[in-house]
């Protein structure tokens, strides 16, 4: 019995033995707390961002070279733009380039070359040679763009653009067309290859060949296969022929009567943002609406569209031209 009591006494004080433990560790670690609460903070140091850092890193050649092997990032922006400051000091490296394995290397060293001018004449031969027998398609659309940056009236232009007309590439061809295009009346010397493009595989391709012989040739007839085309075509498609419809003029400056055909179109489109931007554009077109009866009955129509914008803008036009939209009997 007295060794049962012992035990009891015994527990007893361990119990009271470790509950004081507890209560000092608790209030040690309080103390702690408020200590490092009334610790006064160290200032933050402002951090140098990535253009500091990078900033003075290009200095020569050899290291502009080393960092126009990437694609993106701060580094290549400090090279480029220290390539560029050197004009004509830069070409015979960037053409030394154009031989070499790196793809990045050589395509970033030809968009240079374009971007230098008429500093960078003498690699002309050399791009010229890569539009037509470089195995990728985006080196030869690239140099495409940087031979008319570089010249845009050289003699050798419209026969290397032409020759690309051909591409097995799409991009390639439509770069052609485009650039064709900017060439304006020296275009004409090669109606035929580029009419033929209008039975192109790719619909963007029949689309560009399309604006150049409405632009240059002042040729309307291109617009009926726009119209198949805009029908079959994608979304992203049909925007795009949208947008571009709005800069197309004749002889006269003014709009040409088939953008007007094709703009009932987008004004009709199932989709709501595309129908939004032609009733947008439609607005900048004026009395021209009033010339194209198709398009003023689309506008009566989408006068009386669900969707706000549309119905505020169609009805806007109709106003402009006179002819304003019945009110609804109720």
């Amino acid at each position: 019995m007295k060794a049962i009591i012992f035990l009891i006494i015994l527990a007893s004080f361990g119990c009271k033995k470790t509950k004081e433990s507890k209560n000092k560790k608790t209030a040690s670690k309080n103390v702690t707390k408020n200590n490092k609460d009334q610790k006064p903070k160290k200032p933050k140091t402002l951090k140098k961002s990535k253009k500091q850092k990078t900033e003075n890193n290009i200095k020569d050649f050899e290291s502009a070279n080393k960092w126009l092997r990437f694609l993106k990032g701060s580094k290549i922006d400090n090279a480029r733009k220290f390539i560029l400051e050197q004009g004509e000091k830069s070409v015979d490296i960037l053409i030394k380039n154009l031989k070499s394995n790196n793809k990045v290397l050589r395509i970033n060293s030809v968009k240079l070359l374009g971007k230098l001018k008429d500093k960078a004449a003498k690699a002309l031969p050399l791009l010229q040679k890569l539009v037509t027998e470089d195995e990728w398609f985006a080196m030869r659309s690239t140099a495409i763009e940087s031979i008319y940056k570089i010249d845009p009236d050289h003699e050798d232009n419209i026969k290397v653009f032409t020759r690309a007309l051909k591409d097995k590439a799409g991009l390639v061809r439509w770069n052609a067309l485009l650039h064709l295009g900017k060439m304006g009346e020296k275009a004409k010397a090669v109606e035929k290859e580029i009419r033929a493009r209008m039975k192109d595989d790719k619909n963007w391709v029949r689309f560009r060949a399309a604006i150049v012989l409405a632009d240059i040739f002042k040729d309307p007839s291109a617009f009926e296969t726009i119209k198949k085309d805009y029908k079959s075509g994608d979304m992203r498609f049909r925007k795009k022929v949208i947008v571009v419809m709005e800069k197309l003029k004749d002889k006269e400056g003014e709009i040409l009567q088939e953008v007007l055909g094709v703009m009932a179109l987008g004004l009709q489109d199932k989709n709501t943002n595309i129908a939004r931007i032609a009733t947008n554009l439609l607005k900048n077109f004026g009395s021209k609406v009033n010339k194209n009866q198709q398009l003023i009955k689309v506008l009566k129509k989408t006068s009386k569209s669900d969707d706000y914008t549309i119905k505020k803008y169609s009805t806007e036009i109709l106003n402009s031209i006179g002819k304003q939209p019945k009110s609804s009997k109720k």
